[in-house]
């Protein structure tokens, strides 16, 4: 038992729910600290949010709705020819990106998840909507992929500005090249012939609309929780902003709005009616300087035993339980009941 080790996990914590439950137990009987990469909770504008949230600034809350839009050229990266593309090799879709997403609303709300219920699909990348004169790959002379917006040439040899220069970025990421982010996942070197080989052989490569893909490409998620408190979170992959998170609080006494990419906080109170904007400092650092701030919370933690994590094993199986919940939701198109 003395070789037992502290563990900083990343998101999800485990893909089905008998291994969130058997972290969390070993956690109980080990004493050791667990503590999941929930980065949102440790973002700034959303530490901002809480703070406000627990001093009332806007009263009671009575409704959550939080939005995460992703570029479609991320997602068909990641989701249709992407590790995360295949629910049978992978996860679920709202498992394997927006666990966070849950686990932020249920922070927010404070209080226990009651029912859920969900409803989503792949509705576009499918054959259904493939363009004449398409191949299986990007490589094979296809007659689309000279004005396609998902042509793997263009991502992972021009670069993401070349490819969709429309794209607005909701910071100073737009100085990042893209194609580069990119291509750390074909597993190839720099060269422009290895990159075409992996494009040739690898799934990067596949058309989008004829990969082996099963990632939702849409999902809308309800939540009800203990004492009234309702929520939406809405997820897509079609937006002109690269992964944008919206999120907008009402409570009894006014509303808060806030744009994690943004770096700003807006709150607006009834009484005076008066609204003010909290604008944050830009981080450049991984996820807007969050990651840095899971590292040092994880240190305090270390340094002082019996403070709890912000996000521990027992919390991020709390809100693993509602993601599991909601999928079962989505397959079988009823409201599930979390257990008390």
């Amino acid at each position: 038992m003395k070789n037992l080790l502290h563990v900083l996990l990343e998101k999800p914590m485990a893909t089905t729910l008998e291994d969130c439950e058997l972290i969390e137990s070993v956690q109980r009987e080990t004493g050791k600290m667990v503590m999941v990469c929930h980065v949102l909770r440790y973002h700034h504008v959303h530490q901002k949010v809480k703070s406000l949230l627990d001093a009332g600034t806007i009263g009671q809350i009575v409704n959550i709705d939080h939005v995460e839009a992703l570029d479609p050229v991320f997602f068909a990266s990641m989701f249709v020819r992407g590790q995360w593309r295949n629910q049978e090799t992978s996860t679920f879709f709202l498992m394997a990106k927006c666990c966070h997403d849950i686990d932020l609303i249920a922070w927010f709300a404070g209080e226990s998840c009651r029912r859920v219920a969900s409803f989503g699909s792949l509705s576009y990348f499918t054959r259904q909507y493939e363009p004449p004169g398409v191949t299986d790959r990007c490589t094979q002379g296809c007659a689309a992929e000279p004005t396609c917006p998902f042509s793997a040439l263009k991502i992972h040899l021009e670069g993401m500005p070349a490819h969709n220069p429309q794209i607005q970025y909701a910071n100073s990421e737009a100085d990042v090249d893209m194609s580069r982010v990119y291509n750390s996942s074909l597993g190839c070197g720099d060269s422009r012939d290895e990159i075409l080989e992996a494009l040739n052989t690898g799934p990067y490569g596949k058309c989008v609309y004829r990969s082996d893909n099963t990632a939702v490409d849409r999902q809308v998620v309800a939540l009800e929780f203990d004492r009234g408190i309702v929520a939406t979170f809405t997820v897509t992959a079609f937006n002109t902003r690269v992964n944008q998170r919206l999120t907008r609080i009402y409570g009894s006494d006014g509303v808060i709005t806030c744009d994690y990419k943004g770096n700003w906080v807006e709150v607006k109170t009834f009484g005076s009616n008066r609204m003010e904007r909290i604008e944050l400092p830009a981080v450049l650092a991984g996820h807007g300087g969050a990651d840095k701030l899971i590292v040092e919370s994880l240190a305090k933690n270390l340094r002082s035993p019996d403070r709890p994590p912000l996000t521990s094993a027992k919390v991020s199986l709390d809100t693993h339980r509602i993601v599991f919940a909601a999928e079962n939701a989505r397959l079988t198109g009823s409201v599930v009941s979390l257990p008390k």
